[in-house]
C-alpha cells in the first residue's frame, strides 16, 4: 500500500518497524516515519498533518516523484542482473 498510496500523492506516515520502510520513504521527504510502536509520536505527528495541509501537500508530491523508483521495470532488471551474478554462463 505504500507504493500505491505514493502514486496518488498521499502522504504516507508509518511505524519504523521493519526494514524497508526506509527503503519506501524518506522521513520529512516523502512521509513520515515513527519510531517503531511510539503510539504518542504517532499522534502528534497525525495532528501535525492534519493541520498543515502544506506538508501534506509536499509530502504527497515527493511521493508521487518517488515512484518511478518502484516501477517493474527498474525492479524487473534489478531481479535479473542479480540472477545473473548467482547463476553461472549468463543464460
Amino acid at each position: 500500500m505504500l507504493i500505491e498510496s505514493a502514486y496518488y500523492s498521499c502522504a504516507r506516515i508509518l511505524f519504523d518497524a521493519f526494514p524497508a520502510a526506509r527503503d519506501i520513504v524518506t522521513n520529512e521527504k516523502n512521509g513520515l516515519l515513527i519510531t517503531a510502536f511510539d503510539v504518542c509520536e504517532y499522534e502528534n505527528s497525525m495532528r501535525r498533518l492534519m493541520s498543515n495541509s502544506g506538508l501534506i501537500e509536499m509530502l504527497g508530491q515527493n511521493a508521487q516523484e518517488d515512484v518511478a523508483k518502484f516501477s517493474v521495470v527498474k525492479i524487473g532488471r534489478k531481479w535479473i542482473d542479480m540472477l545473473r551474478k548467482l547463476i553461472p554462463n549468463n543464460i
